[in-house]
């Protein structure tokens, strides 16, 4: 092999390597949600010491999606990481509302999030609130907001994120 050659092949394998190493980091890995309190009058069970996670923790996060939590943990962690597993932890079928929530996340970077507290409507649909910090065009907002959640199968999938 000439020198140029040689180099460029031990860059692809060096890539090639550290992609499989990263995909590793994200193997699944099932998920306990907090612990979480009586509910309230209006059925919302809030969260007790609920860890917030950022691009530092965000990196060895990827749950299961046996639980509500686990599937918006997914979602937001890979926001957090700016890779795409996040979409893995969509409903199959996105209504056009969800597709126009989900182009709107397109414009933000999520800084960090924080379960607050769930709210189950039946077996199969759930609400998890979180709160989460952003950062669009220059600016930085932060504030909690809903993901609606529903068991598709054996696990739970976004329905609609908030926008």
């Amino acid at each position: 092999m000439h020198g140029s050659t040689k180099v460029a092949v031990i860059a692809v394998l060096s890539i090639s390597f550290w992609d499989v190493a990263g995909l590793a980091a994200l193997t699944t890995i099932p998920y306990t949600p907090p612990a979480a309190a009586t509910p309230d009058e209006r059925g919302w069970e809030a969260y007790e010491d609920a860890p917030v996670v950022d691009a530092a923790t965000a990196k060895s996060i990827n749950p299961t999606m046996d639980t509500p939590e686990g599937a918006v943990v997914r979602f937001l962690a890979s926001r957090v990481r700016g890779d795409g597993e996040w979409k893995g932890a969509m409903v199959a079928d996105p209504s056009d509302r969800t597709l126009r929530q989900l182009q709107q996340w397109e414009e933000w970077t999520l800084e960090r999030f924080q379960l607050r507290a769930r709210k189950a409507k039946d077996d199969g649909t759930a609400w998890i609130r979180v709160y989460f910090e952003i950062s669009f065009n220059g600016r930085s907002d932060e504030g909690e907001d809903e993901f609606e959640v529903m068991r598709e199968g054996d696990e739970w999938r976004v329905v609609s994120p908030p926008a």
